[in-house]
């Protein structure tokens, strides 16, 4: 499916990502049980009734009362006043698997396997994103990033702080080679792995190997 734009923002989007979701006529009937929002993208875990005998969607197998839950996906957008929607069945792949690991327990079984992929790619990044940091750990990132000297480098120090008039505390990450601080976009949906506290960025260099240009 492709983007479909209104001309006006909704005043809640919550509530017109849940009326996309409800339909009922003589054949089936679909309701939203659970809505998660990520940023823009927002995963939908979506009940279907089927009714008086109709034909049941591939991949799927309803309960004795004509009942299944399915995953859908909807991108979402402003732009230029008003708001967009693309939305993705789990059966197509959707790019974008952000729900939690609570939404997909509730889906039904599904012989798809477009949609048991995207699935486990919403695990893989729940339990990403469910790992926890404390100040002074030293991670490796699996896809590097590139600095303005043009330099990739992967090894980074958290640090965990919080500056004066500050009311939460912040993470940023101290480059192990360079001593420079900087924040990591989408960090959380990152691969990395964790390695053992160092105490300064010298140490750090040592136990990662970035002396020999790693």
């Amino acid at each position: 499916m492709g983007w479909l734009f209104n001309n006006r923002v909704p005043a809640d989007i919550r509530a017109e990502i849940e009326r996309l979701c409800t339909h009922n006529d003589e054949e089936r009937s679909t309701r939203p049980i659970r809505i998660c929002r990520d940023g823009s993208i927002w995963t939908v875990a979506a009940e279907m009734t089927l009714k008086n005998g109709s034909e049941v969607p591939d991949g799927y197998q309803p309960d004795e009362n004509g009942k299944f839950t399915f995953g859908a996906v909807f991108r979402t957008r402003k732009d230029h006043g008003g708001w967009g929607y693309r939305l993705d069945e789990e059966n197509v792949g959707p790019e974008f698997a952000r729900a939690p690991k609570s939404l997909i327990d509730i889906l039904s079984p599904t012989s798809s396997d477009w949609a048991n992929s995207w699935r486990k790619r919403c695990l893989e990044n729940a339990a990403r994103r469910a790992r926890r940091l404390k100040d002074g750990d030293v991670i490796r990132l699996d896809q590097a990033l590139e600095f303005n000297d043009g330099r990739k480098r992967k090894h980074f120090k958290v640090i965990i702080e919080k500056p004066q008039g500050y009311t939460r505390a912040r993470t940023v990450f101290q480059c192990v080679e360079t001593g420079v601080t900087c924040r990591i976009s989408g960090f959380r949906r990152r691969a990395w792995d964790a390695m053992s506290p160092v105490g300064d960025p010298t140490e750090a260099k040592a136990a990662t190997g970035l002396e020999k240009g790693n």
